[in-house]
């Protein structure tokens, strides 16, 4: 995924979820790989970009409603907790905190 600017990659994840990802098993082990592709400060902007594309697919519908996988889910909200931890251990506190 080195290749792939994050917007492409949150482009792509978009397009998965409008595809309809929860019929698709496979193309959820790919929205994993993408998601762990990114690390830091990095995984927090793929985040937001996901979270902005102004319609309904967010990254809470991502990660709650189109991730069929238990597993998977899980892996994807570790990941996110541990990049989280990592994130503010570098900076000595929050980044980018989103208030809803």
């Amino acid at each position: 995924m080195g290749l792939l600017s994050l917007l492409s990659r949150s482009i792509l994840v978009h397009a998965m979820q409008q595809r309809g990802l929860r019929r698709h098993k496979d193309s959820q082990k790919a929205v994993w790989r993408i998601i762990f592709s990114s690390k830091g400060r990095e995984l927090t902007t793929l985040k937001n970009l996901i979270d902005s594309s102004g319609g309904y697919q967010n990254l809470y519908k991502l990660v709650h409603a189109d991730t069929t996988g238990g597993r998977l889910r899980e892996s994807i909200l570790a990941h996110f907790a541990a990049q989280a931890k990592t994130v503010r251990n570098e900076i000595g506190g929050a980044y980018g905190v989103k208030i809803l």
